[in-house]
């Protein structure tokens, strides 16, 4: 009963840490949608009093990108109204052209106002099109660019570019005037708000051209690659906002290695801590049937030594030991088997990709803890075959 026990209460365990392993792994996997290597955000706010209309606001933040962009060791740079995976995100219902103003036709969509070079300075792929350039400016044909996961749901099998979309309407009454822009771009989709889940369809719009309801003009989040460590640029930074306006202050400032870290920083620790769980049990196990097996032929000492007087050889008593030591690991397993089951049901909502009865573990798992038991049973095994017969027909 107790090799049975501590077979089945350890492929439960296994199997479960095995899953969450498993699970933790694929998230470090995930693709976040842009390259957090080497760039640093801060967030600049402009006081309203004080920058009181949009060409005030977008004009400072435009100076802003000319003088950062020239300091020593920036690759590019650019500006956004969110951070991914940390702050700063505004959604609005959002209409396609081929859609009809009417009932819940209009889809929730992020919306960004964003520089054309935030997308180089995120490392986001640009998959068709272009992103925002100098002409796209306040009074010129309003634009935006459109994220991968939009342009399959608002046109699937077309080409998006050319094409309207409007996320915002002026007027009052049951029939608003619609504001549409002018799709210039598809660029790849960023997961904002967890790793674990595609955040909702996304659209950017030049800030330069916010829309009408932006009227709180929120601080603009600069984004900064450098070629160096970025942590070096801030100062920097600091100095060009300062020679602007020296009463602005900077806050939020991160390096995206940083924001991408924390968004991670439970996933290792607990995946360290189960393989470690995982390790002692295994080594719990092979250590508790190693001792049962080994009691046992103690106890049977006398016997062995009787078999070998009357003709068994080394080959009948290790088969004769490990016989008993493969059915109690078997029916160990079984039970094991039948537990984790119904046990790994409950973890179906904190795993991620990872099927709860997922073969390839409970297999792998089951082969390992099998193959660890065999090994710990066969040394008190072969120890047997090492009886004197001699000896043993003497032992009490």
């Amino acid at each position: 009963m107790l090799v049975v026990a501590e077979v089945a209460l350890a492929l439960v365990l296994l199997i479960g840490a095995g899953l969450m392993i498993r699970s933790f792994a694929r998230v470090g996997a995930i693709d976040p949608g842009f390259s957090s290597e080497r760039v640093v955000s801060t967030r600049v706010p402009l006081p309203p009093a004080e920058y009181t209309d949009f060409p005030q606001w977008h004009g400072f933040y435009g100076r802003l990108l000319d003088r950062v962009q020239s300091l020593p060791g920036v690759i590019s740079v650019g500006i956004n109204s969110a951070v991914p995976l940390a702050s700063g995100a505004s959604e609005s219902g959002t209409l396609p052209d081929n859609r009809p103003l009417e009932g819940d036709s209009a889809a929730s969509a992020m919306f960004q106002a964003a520089s054309g070079a935030y997308f180089e300075t995120m490392g986001i792929p640009l998959l068709r099109g272009r992103v925002f350039d100098e002409p796209d400016i306040e009074g010129r044909t309003l634009v935006a660019v459109i994220d991968e996961t939009m342009a399959e749901e608002f046109w699937p099998n077309e080409d998006p570019i050319g094409r309207r979309v409007s996320f915002e309407s002026q007027g009052d009454g049951e029939t608003p005037e619609m504001i549409w822009r002018e799709v210039v771009g598809v660029v790849g989709h960023v997961r904002h708000y967890e790793l674990k889940e595609q955040s909702r369809v996304q659209l950017y719009v030049p800030y330069t051209q916010p829309p009408i309801w932006f009227d709180r003009r929120p601080p603009l989040a600069l984004f900064v690659r450098t070629q160096q460590a970025p942590e070096t640029i801030v100062s920097a930074v600091r100095a060009e906002v300062a020679q602007l306006d020296p009463n602005l202050p900077l806050f939020e400032t991160q390096t995206m290695d940083e924001v991408l870290s924390r968004e991670m920083a439970t996933d290792p620790m607990f995946s360290g801590l189960l393989t470690i769980f995982s390790a002692v049990a295994l080594v719990l196990a092979a250590i508790g049937l190693y001792g049962v097996i080994a009691y046992t032929v103690a106890r049977r000492t006398h016997e062995i030594g009787i078999r070998m007087a009357l003709g068994a050889d080394q080959s009948d008593v290790l088969g004769l030991v490990m016989r008993r030591a493969v059915l109690l690991t078997a029916a160990g397993l079984a039970i094991g088997l039948g537990a984790a089951f119904a046990v790994t049901r409950m973890l179906g909502s904190l795993l991620f990709e990872i099927d709860p009865h997922d073969p390839l573990t409970f297999g792998g798992i089951t082969v390992l803890l099998a193959a660890i038991a065999l090994v710990a049973s066969y040394v008190p095994a072969y120890r047997a075959t090492r009886v004197d017969p001699d000896v043993a027909l003497r032992y009490e």
